[in-house]
């Protein structure tokens, strides 16, 4: 009896060193590298406010985003893709191409009218840009179109007068209660909205 519980003690201590051997250590976890992010700022004519022009610049920095200021990638940046919003929301740049980068800033053209058909207003850009690595998140910045002319005084003294002509061909109206449209001749003639003068300088008698 004796014997066996001598031969059995013998065997778990074997049977305990061997499971002890066979276990494999444990590796410690690599630390996980940070993740590495191109931000971008844009703006549209260096963040004006409003422009008159449908030609506008596209102004951006791209910085590394990790830790601390970030480093400036704008000059890596060889591609980017542009879209103007028919609307004021977000729009998908997915199915835009990508244009190289040839100078900085680049320009775009807005469109001549905006989803709902008006010519000035509000507009949204979208843009994108990449390096060799690194692509940005879209972003977008706004711009108001601003008509050349923002204040007019219609007569109804000279309506063939060809900056006249070129206004009503650009769809400017003149409504019938403008002054110079009172009596009965200017009223007839005002009712097309495109035969009233328009006095673009009140001090230079050309225009009236």
């Amino acid at each position: 009896m004796k014997a066996y519980s001598s031969i059995l003690a013998c065997v778990m201590f074997l049977g305990g060193g061997v499971s002890s051997a066979h276990t494999p250590a444990q590796k410690p976890t690599p630390p996980t590298a940070p993740s590495l992010i191109l931000e971008v700022d844009f703006k549209l004519n260096a963040g004006a406010a409003s422009t008159k022009q449908r030609l506008v610049t596209l102004d951006f920095t791209a910085r590394l985003k990790n830790s601390g200021p970030g480093q400036d990638l704008t000059s890596t940046v060889h591609h980017y893709r542009v879209l103007e919003s028919p609307t004021l929301f977000v729009a998908d740049l997915s199915a835009q191409p990508w244009i190289p980068l040839s100078k900085h800033p680049e320009v775009h053209q807005l469109a001549l009218r905006n989803g709902q058909g008006e010519r000035y207003g509000e507009r949204r850009v979208m843009f994108q840009v990449k390096t060799d690595t690194l692509t940005s998140d879209v972003v977008s910045d706004t711009i108001t179109l601003e008509p050349v002319l923002k204040e007019y005084r219609v007569s109804a003294g000279a309506s063939g007068h060809p900056l006249v002509q070129y206004a009503a061909g650009q769809g400017f109206q003149f409504p019938r209660d403008n002054p110079g449209c009172h009596s009965n001749r200017d009223s007839t003639e005002c009712a097309s909205r495109r035969t009233c003068s328009m006095q673009i300088c009140p001090d230079n008698p050309g225009f009236r």
